[in-house]
C-alpha cells in the first residue's frame, strides 16, 4: 500500500515537472522578445510557489470571511503571520545568479522554436513521462545555449531613451554605456533603467550588467543620482566625459567607487 502512494505521488510530481517545462516552451519566446532573463530555477519555483500561493489565498479567505461576520480568528492570523514569516525566508534565498539573459535572434529562429516544439510534444506523448521530460529537456537545452552563444554580437548599439540616443560598446565581453545629458529624477532612475534600458541590452547583447558608464556633460544632480543607485545598477565604474559640439569626447575623469553600507 505504502509503495502504491509513493510511486502515484513520484508520478503526479513527473507529470507536474512535465507540464512546467511545457509552459516553459510557450513563455521563453514572449520572454525573448521583450527582453527578460530567464530563470534557471522557474520550474522548482513554480512548484513551490503554487502551494504556498494556494495557502495563502485560503488564508486569506478564511481571514476576510471571519472578520466579516466577526467570528474570532486569533488562531488563524498566527497560523497567516508565521506562514508569511516562513514564505519572506525562502524568497531571501532567490539569486540574481539564476537569471539567464539570452539575446533576441530574429522572428525566425523563434518561430523554428516553436515549430519544433509542437512537433517534439507530439512525437512524445505517449512515451513515458521520463522520457518525455528528458526530451524536452534536451531540445530546451539545445536551442537556448544556441540562441545564446551563437548569436553575433555588435561592437555597438544605440538604445533611444528620452527623445536622444544612448550608446552602448560591447568589447572584451564587457558593456560601456556612453548616456547622454538627460532629465532623470531619483524615483524614476531605477524603473528607467530596468525597464527602458537593460530589455534593450538583453535583446542585443544578451546581457544585463553594464561595466562602465559615461556621463556625458552631466549636471551634478544626474551625476549624484548614478553615484547613489550604484548599488541598484550593480555597474563597476562610473566616468564623467567632457565632449565636443561635436559629441567627441576630450576629457574622462574616473568617479571612485562608492562603498555600499
Amino acid at each position: 500500500m505504502l509503495w502504491l502512494i509513493i510511486i502515484k505521488s513520484s508520478y503526479k510530481i513527473l507529470r507536474l515537472i512535465y507540464l512546467q517545462i511545457m509552459l516553459l516552451f510557450v513563455s521563453i519566446p514572449i520572454l525573448i522578445c521583450w527582453g527578460l532573463p530567464l530563470s534557471i530555477m522557474s520550474v522548482i519555483g513554480n512548484m513551490i510557489f503554487l502551494p504556498f500561493l494556494s495557502v495563502f489565498l485560503t488564508l486569506s479567505f478564511i481571514m476576510f470571511f471571519t472578520e466579516l461576520i466577526a467570528i474570532p480568528n486569533n488562531l488563524v492570523n498566527i497560523i497567516f503571520v508565521q506562514f508569511s514569516a516562513i514564505w519572506l525566508k525562502l524568497l531571501n534565498y532567490g539569486s540574481s545568479n539564476w537569471f539567464i539573459s539570452v539575446p533576441y535572434v530574429g522572428i525566425v529562429p523563434l518561430f523554428l522554436f516553436i515549430l519544433c516544439s509542437l512537433l517534439l510534444f507530439y512525437s512524445i506523448k505517449t512515451k513515458p513521462i521520463l522520457f518525455r521530460i528528458t526530451a524536452s529537456s534536451l531540445m530546451l537545452t539545445i536551442f537556448l545555449f544556441s540562441f545564446k552563444y551563437f548569436k553575433k554580437i555588435p561592437q555597438e548599439a544605440h538604445i533611444q531613451t528620452k527623445n536622444q540616443s544612448l550608446m552602448v560598446r560591447y568589447k572584451n565581453k564587457k558593456l560601456t554605456l556612453i548616456i547622454p545629458r538627460i532629465r532623470l529624477s531619483k524615483n524614476n532612475l531605477p524603473a528607467w533603467y530596468f525597464y527602458e534600458i537593460q530589455p534593450e541590452l538583453v535583446k542585443k547583447f544578451g546581457m544585463t550588467q553594464a561595466e562602465t558608464i559615461i556621463l556625458l556633460n552631466p549636471t551634478k544632480h544626474l551625476l549624484n543620482l548614478f553615484n547613489n543607485h550604484q548599488p541598484l545598477i550593480e555597474f563597476k565604474q562610473l566616468l564623467i566625459a567632457k565632449s565636443s559640439p561635436k559629441n567627441k569626447i576630450t576629457s574622462l575623469t574616473t568617479k571612485p567607487k562608492q562603498k555600499i553600507s
